[in-house]
């Protein structure tokens, strides 16, 4: 009886670690990422209108200018 209930313990003990290692994978999942492409009148991208125009936007953000003058907007998915 004694070594059943020992091997029991065991597992138990086993199965709650991995469980607790899978949720707090889980927990640490970062959002997806997204992009917008921002318009702009001028057909050239500048970069400090670009990150401006991200930035009121999407208040953390990233942006870059992409050729044909094309200002991308990256942010986090909600």
């Amino acid at each position: 009886m004694k070594k059943t209930f020992q091997l029991s313990l065991t597992i138990l003990t086993f199965f709650i670690i991995l469980e607790l290692g899978v949720l707090g994978n889980m927990q640490q999942r970062r959002p997806a990422q997204c992009y917008t492409n921002i318009p702009n009148k001028s057909g050239k991208c500048v970069p400090a209108e670009c990150k401006a125009a991200c930035t009121k936007m999407h208040k953390v953000s990233a942006s870059i200018c992409l050729p044909p003058g094309k200002c991308r907007c990256y942010y986090f998915c909600s």
